[in-house]
C-alpha cells in the first residue's frame, strides 16, 4: 500500500505543514510520493526531504526550452531549475525525482532540449503523459489525439533520446496513441487490470479544511476527508479496510465508478466536454457513496475521518 501527495488539484507545498506531515507519515512507514510544480521546493524544504527518506518527486515540466516553457506552465524557469538543482546535488539516493511531461504539438520538437535539462539538473527520468484538450484557452486542441502516427514518432523519439542519456523513461511500456476502436477495446478492458482499489492509497492537499486530505485508492473521487491531526496514531489499516473501501474492492467493474470509468463517452467527455464530463461523474460519484452507504448501514466512525454523503467537488472536477 502507497500513499501519496497529489498536486492535480493544488499544490501540496503549499501546506505550511507539509514537512511536518511527511515527518510523520515517514515515522508510519508509508512510502511518500508528491506531484509538484517545485516553484515552492526551497532548500529548506528540499533538506527536510532528504532528512526523512522522502521517496518521490514527481515535477510538472512540460517543455525543454524555457520560453515554452513559461508560456504553457509559469514564469517559474530559473526558480524551479534552481530549486531542483539545490534538491539534486545534495541528496544521495532518496528522493528520487522524475519529470512529468505532458506531450502535446507545442513541445513535442523540444524532446532533445527536454532530454538535456534533465540530465543537466541529475534527476532520475521522465513520466511521458499525453496531453488531454481540456480546461485551456487554447482555441485549437493542441494534443495528438486527431494524429495518433505523428505522436507515436515523439513517443519512440522520447524513449530512444531517454536511454540513450541514461534516463529512465516511464511508463515501461510506451504509452502509444490509439485509434477509436482500439481506444474502445481499451475502455472496455479496462476493469479486467484495474489494480488501483487493491494497492493505492493517495492523499489529496484540501485547502478549505485546515490539517485535511482528501482520501481514496482511486483518482476518480474521494469519498473520505482525513484530519491528520485528529487521526493521530491511529493504524491507516482503519482507513484502508473501511466497509466503503471494502464495497469499491468487492464490486470493481460493476459498480457505479466503476461502470463511468468503463463507459465509452468518458474519455470522450473528459476531453471535448468538461461540463458534460463534471455532471456524469458528479452523478456517479453520488451513486456510489449512496450505495456504499446501503452495503454497511452501520459503519463505525473513526475519529479524524469523515465519510462523504456526496459529491463536494463537483466544481473542480
Amino acid at each position: 500500500m502507497g500513499t501519496f501527495f497529489f498536486g492535480n488539484v493544488g499544490e501540496p507545498l503549499a501546506n505550511k505543514d507539509f514537512g511536518e506531515i511527511a515527518k510523520n507519515l515517514k515515522k508510519k512507514g508509508i512510502y511518500l510520493d508528491i506531484t509538484t510544480n517545485a516553484s515552492l521546493l526551497t532548500p529548506a524544504i528540499s533538506d527536510q526531504l532528504i532528512k526523512i527518506g522522502f521517496d518521490h518527486l514527481l515535477i510538472s515540466f512540460h517543455a525543454g526550452k524555457k520560453e515554452t516553457y513559461e508560456a504553457l506552465q509559469n514564469k517559474t524557469f530559473d526558480t524551479v531549475t534552481d530549486n531542483i538543482r539545490y534538491l539534486t546535488e545534495h541528496k544521495k539516493r532518496y528522493p528520487e525525482i522524475f519529470f512529468n511531461f505532458a506531450l502535446n504539438k507545442i513541445n513535442a520538437e523540444e524532446i532533445p532540449d527536454l532530454i538535456s535539462v534533465a540530465k543537466k539538473l541529475g534527476i532520475n527520468g521522465i513520466l511521458l503523459n499525453h496531453y488531454h484538450h481540456c480546461k485551456n484557452t487554447f482555441e485549437k486542441d493542441i494534443s495528438f489525439y486527431d494524429n495518433p502516427e505523428e505522436g507515436n514518432k515523439f513517443v519512440d523519439r522520447m524513449y530512444a533520446l531517454g536511454s540513450k542519456a541514461g534516463l529512465t523513461i516511464l511508463p515501461a511500456r510506451k504509452p502509444y496513441l490509439k485509434n477509436i476502436r482500439q481506444k474502445q477495446e481499451f475502455v472496455n478492458r479496462r476493469s479486467e487490470f484495474c489494480k488501483k482499489p487493491f494497492q493505492e492509497l493517495n492523499l489529496y492537499s484540501n485547502f478549505d479544511t485546515e490539517n485535511t486530505f482528501d482520501v481514496c485508492v482511486c483518482n476518480k473521487f474521494f469519498p473520505f476527508q482525513l484530519n491528520w491531526k485528529e487521526f493521530g496514531d491511529q493504524d491507516m489499516d482503519l482507513v484502508w479496510n473501511h466497509p466503503v473501501l471494502q464495497y469499491l474492492r468487492k464490486t470493481k467493474g460493476r459498480n457505479s465508478m466503476c461502470k463511468f470509468c468503463q463507459n465509452k463517452k468518458t474519455p470522450y467527455l473528459r476531453n471535448l466536454d468538461n461540463d458534460a464530463y463534471r455532471k456524469e461523474k458528479d452523478m456517479a460519484i453520488n451513486s456510489f457513496l449512496a450505495e456504499a452507504a446501503e452495503f454497511s448501514p452501520c459503519i463505525k466512525p473513526v475519529k479524524g475521518l469523515r465519510l462523504l454523503k456526496k459529491n463536494t467537488y463537483g466544481d473542480f472536477f
